[in-house]
């Protein structure tokens, strides 16, 4: 004989366990990297981060993901303090780090960190080789096909 044990409780708690998977999972187009949703990721003009992002299908779900160009003046995102790039002071009304900082590529293992000679002003007077993380997605990030600055989430 097989004895069974089963409470009146496995009934209720057993319809929780069970998990519905989408074989066709939306993807979440909504602040996204820029490496982990963008490619042909390019400067133009030394202050414009040009790239193709992931984006929602204009024709609706079932056609799934589909990809925009997208360009982004960086110097509303940008500005350089001394030599260093950094996040605007303020409410993020932009930098404009571009007037004071020459040569700048995409450089680092997913082309997405900025580097460029930035003027130090005052009485050091020079320039200095900056970096920033583009990739950061606190900053610069895919929303939905369009790159844009995030000035909601300054550090």
């Amino acid at each position: 004989m097989k004895a069974t044990f089963a409470s009146p409780l496995t009934a209720l708690f057993l319809p929780a366990l069970t998990t519905t998977v989408s074989a066709d999972p939306s993807p979440d187009y909504s602040r996204q990297p820029i490496s982990a949703s963008c490619m042909t990721i390019a400067l133009k003009d030394n202050h414009v981060l040009s790239a193709t992002c992931l984006a929602p299908s204009s024709s609706g779900s079932s056609a799934g993901p589909s990809y925009a160009s997208s360009d982004l003046e960086l110097d509303g995102c940008l500005a350089n303090y001394a030599g260093d790039l950094s996040w605007p002071a303020g409410d993020g009304g932009g930098g404009g780090f571009s007037s004071t900082c020459d040569d700048c590529y995409l450089d680092g293992s997913a082309g997405t960190t900025l580097t460029c000679e930035c003027g130090r002003g005052g009485d050091e007077g020079g320039t200095k080789r900056s970096t920033w993380d583009l990739d950061d997605w606190k900053y610069v990030q895919n929303t939905r096909g369009v790159l844009t600055c995030s000035y909601d989430d300054k550090p």
